[in-house]
């Protein structure tokens, strides 16, 4: 997945080695580094919107070729209960439909649309630039 990736937003080979071409990297290895490449991604993707407040935890990342998610934890006012939202977004022929917490809340239009798109373009140069050393130079 991280490979596609790369490749769609980069037009370049995948910067992690292939496991058919590296008999010497066990696959584990492999697969941690995918995690942690995904771990940072999602760190860098939880800033886009300004500053996480403090007693929240945010990440915004590209979970497939088109499913993008939104997610937030924190606890309420009365610190006790744990509080979660999820939202994802699936790019589908018809559109992009909008999921919260599990449930379909229809397409999305407009500015919210137009507003997702450009966190998707500013996610996408601030990865290549902050974890992969990359500069991406696209309209």
């Amino acid at each position: 997945m991280l490979r596609k990736f790369l490749r769609i937003i980069m037009g370049t080979s995948a910067v992690l080695p292939d496991a058919k071409q590296s008999p010497a990297v066990p696959a584990l290895k492999i697969i941690q580094k995918e995690r942690e490449l995904i771990k940072r991604e999602s760190q860098v993707g939880s800033t886009l919107f300004g500053a996480v407040p403090k007693g929240r935890s945010r990440d915004f990342f590209c979970l497939d070729q088109s499913t993008w998610v939104w997610h937030e934890q924190w606890i309420a006012n009365d610190g006790k209960t744990n509080c979660n939202l999820q939202i994802r977004y699936e790019f589908q022929t018809r559109g992009v439909l909008k999921t919260v917490d599990g449930i379909h809340s229809g397409y999305i239009d407009g500015k919210e649309l137009t507003d997702l798109i450009s966190a998707i373009q500013q996610y996408h140069r601030r990865v290549a630039s902050e974890v992969y050393g990359y500069q991406l130079n696209y309209a």
